[in-house]
C-alpha cells in the first residue's frame, strides 16, 4: 500500500530521533500509527550503576553506594530506566512495592558491564 505524504514525513522526521520507533500497522481498511519510546540511559551512568549490583540487592544498597540520598530521584533516574532498558530485574515482579523486593542484573545488564 502506498502511504500518503504525511506518513512519509513522519517516517523521515522520526529518523532524527533514535529513541523513538515509528510503527505503522494496517488492519483491513484502517491503519495505526504508533510512536514507541525506547528506554535510554547515559552509558557512563549505566556502568557506574550496574557495577554497584552484586547478586541480589535491596534498592537502598546501590543507592547508598552511589551516595544518593533522595529515594524518588534514585528510582526515577536510575532504577526505572534500568528496568525499562532490560538491564536489571525485580526478584518479586508481581509485588513491586514489597519490602522484600530486591534487584539483580539481567543477562543484558551483565553484558553491558563487561563492555
Amino acid at each position: 500500500m502506498a502511504w500518503g505524504t504525511g506518513i512519509q514525513k513522519m517516517r523521515r522526521e522520526s529518523e532524527h530521533y533514535k529513541e523513538i520507533e515509528l510503527v505503522l500497522k494496517e488492519t483491513g481498511q484502517s491503519f495505526q500509527v504508533q510512536f514507541k519510546k525506547q528506554a535510554t540511559m547515559d552509558v557512563t551512568m549505566d556502568v557506574e550503576w550496574l557495577n554497584e549490583l552484586k547478586g541480589e540487592m535491596y534498592r537502598a544498597d546501590p543507592q547508598a553506594a552511589l551516595k544518593l540520598k533522595n529515594d524518588n530521584h534514585f528510582r526515577k533516574a536510575y532504577l526505572v530506566p534500568a528496568i525499562e532498558a532490560g538491564l536489571i530485574e525485580m526478584t518479586i515482579p508481581d509485588k513491586p512495592r514489597s519490602r522484600n523486593q530486591k534487584y539483580r542484573l539481567t543477562k543484558k545488564g551483565k553484558r553491558t558491564i563487561k563492555e
